[in-house]
């Protein structure tokens, strides 16, 4: 009986999983309809505050960190944080360091959005 348990927790986990990609990715398309990501070689966001880091072995807070997306294997996607010189030294440090992330995990770049909402702003005074 135990076995049968192991089974419908293991598919009622999995339909959970694909119900959370398919809203995210909803939601992507809804906020972001002109980006065709998240796919390797794109610039994008860390949407949740803490994820895993590769480069230190453990789970730190990257919220809103601007990433490169250089790997992907399924629904997951390893980015390269890459915050350019001109940002503050605290968040310079982390240039370089690898992120493992799950695909709702990933959002469009904010630095971009941030760039268009300024120029919306600009036009509409």
């Amino acid at each position: 009986m135990m076995i049968q348990g192991d089974l419908f927790a293991t598919i009622e986990q999995e339909e959970r999983t694909r119900r959370r990609i398919a809203d995210h990715m909803r939601s992507l398309r809804i906020s972001w309809p002109e980006w065709n990501g998240p796919e390797v070689g794109m610039d994008a966001s860390v949407n949740e505050c803490i994820v895993f880091s590769l480069t230190k072995g453990r789970e730190g807070y990257y919220y809103m960190a601007p990433i490169r997306l250089v790997g992907r294997d399924e629904d997951v996607f390893i980015a390269e944080i890459n915050y350019g010189e001109e940002a503050p030294r605290h968040c310079r440090e982390q240039n370089g360091e690898r992120l493992r992330l799950e695909i709702w995990q990933v959002w469009a770049p904010w630095s971009e959005l941030f760039r268009r909402r300024a120029e919306i702003s600009g036009r509409m005074t």
